[in-house]
Protein backbone atom coordinates (compact mmCIF):
# COMPACT_ATOMS: atom_id res chain seq x y z
CA UNK A 1 0.00 0.00 0.00
CA UNK A 2 2.84 2.40 0.79
CA UNK A 3 4.41 1.80 -2.62
CA UNK A 4 1.13 2.71 -4.31
CA UNK A 5 0.87 5.95 -2.33
CA UNK A 6 4.45 6.87 -3.25
CA UNK A 7 3.74 6.28 -6.94
CA UNK A 8 0.51 8.25 -6.71
CA UNK A 9 2.38 11.11 -5.06
CA UNK A 10 5.07 11.00 -7.75
CA UNK A 11 2.39 11.14 -10.45
CA UNK A 12 0.79 14.14 -8.72
CA UNK A 13 4.16 15.95 -8.53
CA UNK A 14 4.79 15.27 -12.21
CA UNK A 15 1.29 16.46 -13.16
CA UNK A 16 1.73 19.75 -11.30
CA UNK A 17 5.09 20.45 -12.91
CA UNK A 18 3.71 19.30 -16.27
CA UNK A 19 0.87 21.83 -16.10
CA UNK A 20 3.29 24.59 -15.13
CA UNK A 21 5.62 23.51 -17.93
CA UNK A 22 2.77 23.78 -20.43
CA UNK A 23 1.90 27.27 -19.19
CA UNK A 24 5.57 28.25 -19.51
CA UNK A 25 5.76 26.88 -23.05
CA UNK A 26 2.51 28.67 -23.94
CA UNK A 27 3.98 31.96 -22.74
CA UNK A 28 7.08 31.38 -24.85
CA UNK A 29 4.76 30.92 -27.83
CA UNK A 30 2.87 34.12 -26.92
CA UNK A 31 6.11 36.09 -26.92
CA UNK A 32 7.07 34.54 -30.25
CA UNK A 33 3.64 35.53 -31.57
CA UNK A 34 4.31 39.21 -30.88
CA UNK A 35 6.98 39.10 -33.59
CA UNK A 36 4.22 38.62 -36.16
CA UNK A 37 3.61 42.34 -35.88
CA UNK A 38 6.98 42.93 -37.54
CA UNK A 39 7.29 40.26 -40.21
CA UNK A 40 5.26 38.68 -42.98
CA UNK A 41 6.36 35.15 -42.12
CA UNK A 42 7.28 33.87 -38.70
CA UNK A 43 8.53 30.53 -40.04
CA UNK A 44 12.23 31.31 -39.60
CA UNK A 45 11.79 32.63 -36.06
CA UNK A 46 9.66 29.61 -35.10
CA UNK A 47 12.21 27.19 -36.57
CA UNK A 48 15.02 28.89 -34.66
CA UNK A 49 12.98 28.71 -31.45
CA UNK A 50 12.32 25.00 -31.97
CA UNK A 51 16.04 24.35 -32.53
CA UNK A 52 16.89 26.23 -29.34
CA UNK A 53 14.26 24.26 -27.43
CA UNK A 54 15.56 20.95 -28.71
CA UNK A 55 19.16 21.75 -27.82
CA UNK A 56 18.90 23.77 -24.61
CA UNK A 57 16.08 21.74 -23.06
CA UNK A 58 18.11 18.57 -23.43
CA UNK A 59 15.78 16.94 -25.95
CA UNK A 60 18.48 16.11 -28.53
CA UNK A 61 21.02 14.82 -26.00
CA UNK A 62 20.65 14.64 -22.23
CA UNK A 63 21.98 17.82 -20.65
CA UNK A 64 24.70 16.01 -18.71
CA UNK A 65 26.48 15.29 -22.04
CA UNK A 66 26.83 19.00 -22.78
CA UNK A 67 29.99 20.96 -22.06
CA UNK A 68 29.98 22.85 -18.77
CA UNK A 69 29.52 26.24 -20.47
CA UNK A 70 26.40 25.08 -22.32
CA UNK A 71 25.01 23.48 -19.14
CA UNK A 72 25.53 26.77 -17.32
CA UNK A 73 23.77 28.79 -20.03
CA UNK A 74 20.89 26.30 -20.25
CA UNK A 75 20.37 26.36 -16.49
CA UNK A 76 19.48 30.07 -16.62
CA UNK A 77 17.02 29.78 -19.52
CA UNK A 78 13.37 28.71 -19.23
CA UNK A 79 13.60 26.00 -21.90
CA UNK A 80 14.62 23.13 -19.65
CA UNK A 81 11.82 24.01 -17.21
CA UNK A 82 9.25 23.62 -19.95
CA UNK A 83 10.48 20.17 -21.01
CA UNK A 84 13.25 18.27 -19.26
CA UNK A 85 12.52 19.32 -15.67
CA UNK A 86 9.32 17.28 -15.73
CA UNK A 87 11.29 14.25 -16.93
CA UNK A 88 13.92 14.73 -14.22
CA UNK A 89 11.19 14.79 -11.59
CA UNK A 90 9.55 11.70 -13.06
CA UNK A 91 12.86 9.81 -12.85
CA UNK A 92 13.76 10.85 -9.32
CA UNK A 93 10.72 12.23 -7.49
CA UNK A 94 11.59 14.20 -4.36
CA UNK A 95 10.06 17.12 -2.53
CA UNK A 96 13.26 19.14 -2.76
CA UNK A 97 13.49 18.78 -6.54
CA UNK A 98 9.75 19.40 -6.89
CA UNK A 99 9.89 22.63 -4.90
CA UNK A 100 12.98 23.81 -6.77
CA UNK A 101 11.37 23.18 -10.16
CA UNK A 102 8.02 24.72 -9.19
CA UNK A 103 9.59 27.88 -7.76
CA UNK A 104 11.68 28.39 -10.89
CA UNK A 105 8.71 27.63 -13.19
CA UNK A 106 6.46 30.09 -11.36
CA UNK A 107 9.20 32.72 -11.43
CA UNK A 108 9.61 32.30 -15.19
CA UNK A 109 5.83 32.32 -15.70
CA UNK A 110 5.53 35.65 -13.89
CA UNK A 111 8.55 37.10 -15.69
CA UNK A 112 7.38 35.98 -19.14
CA UNK A 113 3.81 37.19 -18.70
CA UNK A 114 5.15 40.63 -17.73
CA UNK A 115 7.49 40.57 -20.73
CA UNK A 116 4.61 39.57 -23.00
CA UNK A 117 2.39 42.38 -21.72
CA UNK A 118 5.14 44.94 -22.34
CA UNK A 119 5.95 43.57 -25.80
CA UNK A 120 2.30 43.33 -26.81
CA UNK A 121 1.49 46.84 -25.62
CA UNK A 122 4.50 48.26 -27.44
CA UNK A 123 3.80 46.22 -30.59
CA UNK A 124 0.12 47.08 -30.75
CA UNK A 125 0.80 50.82 -30.49
CA UNK A 126 3.29 50.64 -33.37
CA UNK A 127 1.00 48.59 -35.65
CA UNK A 128 -0.60 50.24 -38.66
CA UNK A 129 -3.34 48.26 -40.36
CA UNK A 130 -4.25 49.09 -43.93
CA UNK A 131 -7.12 47.60 -45.82
CA UNK A 132 -10.76 47.90 -46.49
Amino acid sequence: MLDFQFNLLAVLLVLVTGVLAYILYFELELILGTFTFYTYSIWGIATFKEALLLILAGNVFPAYFYPQVLKQVASYLPFQYSFSAVGMLAQTPSWQLFLQIVVIQIGYIILLILLFKVLFKWSSTKTVIQGG
